[in-house]
């Protein structure tokens, strides 16, 4: 799904710098705005955006849900995310 890159620009700045981005319940209106209904749905209590990269160009998004997870990833849970978008922009 194309994003208009203006209206996220702060979120995708972090994305680019940061190579993940952690959505609390409280920014899921404003920043997921287009999956807001599926993500009310799930009951998602976090969503991580996970940055795809082509070189040092921002291409995708990676999007996992937790319905369960009690507050942001934990360092190793962050490591193993950024691994994960850097095996997904492989393909």
């Amino acid at each position: 799904m194309p994003i208009a890159e203006a209206a996220f620009a702060g979120e995708v700045e972090q994305l680019d710098r940061q190579g993940l981005l952690q959505l609390q319940p409280a920014d899921f209106s404003r920043v997921l705005a287009p999956a807001n209904a599926l993500i009310l749905r799930s009951q998602a209590a976090l969503v991580v955006l996970i940055a795809l990269r082509r070189g040092d160009t921002l291409v995708g998004v990676q999007t996992a849900m937790w319905s369960t997870h009690g507050g942001c990833l934990t360092v190793e849970e962050e490591r193993i995310a950024r691994g994960i978008g850097q095996i997904a922009s492989i393909a």
